[in-house]
């Protein structure tokens, strides 16, 4: 029978180590245990990989510093061969979504840290997070919100989840010289003032 018919799941503890990622980045080093299941790809694949592999150590040899160059390149596409490798281990992306417990856990923090220490003008200005810097918060809502959509039998709760994973991707972006929250969660007089600072207001007529 096809592995179709026998869809491949983790043990639960893998699954509970995928949703602590998010919240404990260095949890990604654990895909470096999965590096061994490289040798099941195609021999193609591998040549691929072999290939990859050698252009990024050879360039570093390239640079004004090649011994550092060549520790941090091998260290890099280390990191990237594991990756690769833990989703051969995984195999099938549903597999990733206990990845969506953690990254709701890092949106609660994001408002919760914003708000804390910079008030609404904060999320105005753009949401931030303790560790996570902003473009990565982005990545993180852009992963959760591709996971809440296409979880097929998820439940409702995937609609409250995907509209955070939104509304963090869109508080993270970088915002234009007009362009506040208050527009779409406050009432136009919110937006008073705002860009005073330059000679050019925002306010809404």
């Amino acid at each position: 029978m096809s592995s179709r018919s026998h869809p491949v799941t983790p043990p639960r503890q893998v699954s509970w180590l995928i949703a602590l990622i998010p919240v404990f980045p260095p949890l990604y080093l654990a895909a470096f245990g999965a590096l061994g299941r490289l040798r099941t790809l195609p021999l193609t694949a591998r040549y691929i990989l072999f290939f990859f592999a050698s252009t990024q150590l050879v360039a570093a040899l390239f640079t004004p510093r090649p011994l550092l160059s060549l520790g941090l390149a091998a260290a890099r596409t280390l990191l990237i061969l594991a990756m690769i490798a833990a989703g051969v281990y995984l195999r099938e992306s549903r597999n990733l979504r206990p990845l969506l417990w953690g990254q709701l856990v890092i949106f609660g923090t994001a408002w919760g840290y914003t708000l804390f220490t910079q008030g609404w003008t904060g999320v105005q200005e753009r949401l931030g997070h303790p560790y996570y810097y902003v473009v990565s918060l982005g990545l993180v809502a852009v992963v959760a919100l591709w996971i809440s959509v296409f979880w097929r039998g998820g439940g409702w709760w995937r609609w409250p989840a995907g509209a955070l994973a939104l509304v963090t991707l869109l508080a993270a972006g970088s915002r234009g010289r007009c362009w506040r929250w208050g527009w779409a969660l406050w009432p136009p007089w919110s937006l008073q003032g705002v860009g005073d600072n330059g000679g050019y207001s925002c306010r809404p007529h």
